[in-house]
């Protein structure tokens, strides 16, 4: 029996749901797959959402993907887990299928229909369906979503063309943000928009700036590394596609160790080792070895240059 109830379990029960997600953000994926575990033995659907979040955080998508379908055959009345599908999806590039995952979501009761609006509004406008975009995004209320609301009105204004009200949406967010109070994905998008406005204005420096600062802010983002590849990188057809594991120890703290996957296209290994080494803010320098590096069988896209990035996964070198 799997039960969906959040809040209001049994002390132990919460208790695992908190050591779980607090695992998950401080990027411990092993407790989080054994708080996973746990909760799964308790009945809980959190379970799901736990072990398809830390699949996702590792990098293996189809992992996560196959959690949620036997969470959702179990539990279908719980929405966060059709959200949850519908956002791989919809990085997949599966639109069809990531609409239809937000769109029973909206449907099941109790479900929080201001997020799943945002998220089915961010898949139309990645498909090119603008004018349902902005109509999912006039559902999007509450204080939480209102950055994120804009930086895809941003985004939608750029696809129509209006590069001047995409820029002065932008830079008016910029300037009365906090960053540190901020969602960073939101924040990231408003630096990429910007960034895409001066690209279009063939203001190349300005545009890595911008980029540069959305990696900062938001180190997986697939938009910045697009946004830099189209700067910097040239198109190469007889190029290489690799996924490359990093070690390395965090500049600012020396006991904590960490793994970091990148997905990168070059002429071979050691010069797509040299393109992801300025995305490594975070490291000493000198601690960076390459763990593992495999040579992909397919391609990641025209340009050279890096194309994705796992989070970090740390872990206590003593």
């Amino acid at each position: 029996m799997v039960r969906e109830e959040r809040r209001g379990d049994d002390a132990g029960v919460e208790k695992l749901l908190r050591s779980g997600f607090d695992a998950l953000k401080d990027g411990n994926l092993k407790l989080a797959f054994k708080m996973a575990r746990k909760l799964e033995e308790a009945g809980h659907s959190a379970c799901f959402e736990l072990a398809a979040l830390a699949h996702e955080e590792a990098g293996e998508v189809d992992d996560a993907l196959r959690v949620l379908e036997r969470g959702i055959s179990l539990a279908p009345q719980v929405w966060i887990l059709w959200q949850l599908r519908g956002n791989l999806l919809s990085d997949l590039d599966r639109f069809e299928e990531a609409r239809s995952a937000y769109r029973q979501g909206l449907r099941l009761e109790g479900s929080d229909h201001s997020s799943l609006s945002y998220n089915l509004a961010l898949v139309l406008y990645r498909s090119g369906s603008l004018i349902e975009a902005r109509e999912a995004l006039a559902n999007v209320k509450g204080k939480e979503t209102e950055l994120p609301k804009l930086a895809l009105e941003v985004g939608l204004d750029l696809a129509e063309g209006k590069h001047q009200d995409a820029e002065d949406k932008a830079r008016a967010a910029l300037d009365r943000t906090r960053e540190s109070e901020a969602d960073p994905v939101a924040l990231a998008a408003l630096h990429v928009h910007l960034g895409e406005v001066f690209l279009a204005r063939d203001a190349p420096d300005e545009a890595r700036v911008e980029g540069m600062k959305a990696i900062e802010i938001d180190p997986v983002n697939h938009g910045a590394f697009a946004l830099l590849r189209e700067v910097d990188e040239p198109v190469v057809e007889e190029a290489k596609s690799f996924e490359i594991l990093l070690e390395g120890v965090l500049r600012s703290a020396p006991e904590v160790g960490f793994y970091k996957s990148y997905q990168v296209r070059a002429m071979d290994a050691e010069a797509a080792l040299g393109k992801l080494m300025a995305f490594e803010a975070l490291a000493d320098p000198e601690s960076l070895q390459v763990e593992e590096t495999e040579e992909l069988g397919f391609d990641l896209g025209e340009r050279t240059g890096v194309y994705a990035s796992s989070g970090y996964t740390f872990f206590d070198r003593d």
